[in-house]
């Protein structure tokens, strides 16, 4: 029980502390600790942590695990962007009442030209990004969980490079309404060395939302999980994302999801560029094996678009 209390009490700080500093608004880097990394969780927008079977769902959300009884091993692979890869491998064992969690991840960026103030082509170098987290979550009342996550970071940047660490607090609550989670989480909240002896800024953001689950649908084994996130995030505007699952006895999920901004975006005026417009997947589990794809369409600055292809598979052993 000691652990329990003093695990709310670490996070009870970690939120009132980091409500001061989401309020700020800041040049930032480590884009990459907000790119979702589970495939079912991309192909929802982002949303979809609670019903996933992906080992790196605690990534989205630090509580996301903790009521799940298995452990699990998922491996993604990421055609993001220009060219770029994301790579991951996250192992998660669970027991309904605690979790653990851990994984690593980066993003290859390929061969970048390097050139002078002239514009002529002086030499290439090759970025890199690095993301190391752990997590551990429990159930601290009948009804409440916490979860944290701690990571360390590095990035280069032809010859410049940065450290850091970085944490995530989150918190879920089951209420009297049956399958349905509430849950709210700070993440992104640390400290960076200096590169080229500029501080880097972490992305923080604040997020809340809601998912259910609607069961033995037309009287078929067939579960459907809806879910909404609000995120507040530092030098960005507010999102929203919607997603939807709908499960076949764990054989086969199709899953859907879109960004609230760029489905309002012709009717209330939003500038809305270089982010995610929807998002559409599938999943299939051939025993004891997961294998997940979701696509994802991008409108970029230029107007013009972009697509981003995810595969993962996890082994639930």
């Amino acid at each position: 029980m000691n652990r329990k209390l003093l695990l709310l009490l670490v996070l009870s700080i970690g939120l009132l502390t980091s409500l001061q500093a989401i309020s700020s608004n800041a040049d930032y880097g480590f884009k990459m600790l907000n790119i979702p990394v589970g495939v079912g969780i991309s192909a929802q927008s982002g949303t979809g942590s609670f019903s996933n079977m992906d080992a790196s769902a605690f990534l989205e959300n630090p509580v996301a695990l903790v009521l799940r009884s298995e452990r699990l091993i998922s491996f993604t692979q990421n055609s993001y962007l220009m060219d770029t890869n994301q790579n991951s491998i996250f192992y998660s064992y669970a027991n309904n009442k605690r979790h653990f969690g851990i994984g690593l991840r980066n993003i290859d960026y390929d061969t970048i030209e390097k050139r002078d103030d002239t514009g002529q082509i002086v030499g290439f170098f090759h970025p890199l990004d690095l993301n190391l987290m752990v997590n551990t979550s429990y159930r601290i009342l009948p009804d409440h969980y916490a979860g944290i996550n701690a990571g360390l970071l590095y990035e280069k940047i032809d010859a410049a490079s940065s450290y850091g660490m970085t944490f995530d607090f989150g918190y879920m609550f089951l209420p009297p309404i049956q399958d349905t989670k509430l849950y709210a989480d700070i993440r992104n909240i640390g400290f960076t060395s200096k590169m080229d002896e500029e501080s880097i800024k972490l992305p923080e953001r604040f997020e809340w939302g809601i998912s259910h689950d609607f069961t033995n649908i037309y009287n078929q084994p067939m579960k459907a999980t809806l879910e909404f996130k609000s995120i507040s995030e530092v030098g960005s505007s507010w999102r929203g994302n919607v997603g939807v699952q709908v499960a076949y006895q764990d054989i086969f999920s199709f899953r859907f999801g879109s960004n609230l901004n760029y489905l309002l975006s012709d009717f209330i005026n939003i500038d809305y560029h270089d982010a995610p417009t929807w998002s559409i997947g599938a999943g299939f589990y051939l025993t004891p094996f997961l294998v997940d794809y979701a696509y994802t369409p991008y409108r970029l600055v230029s107007s013009d678009m972009d697509s981003v292809h995810r595969v993962g598979v996890t082994y639930r052993f």
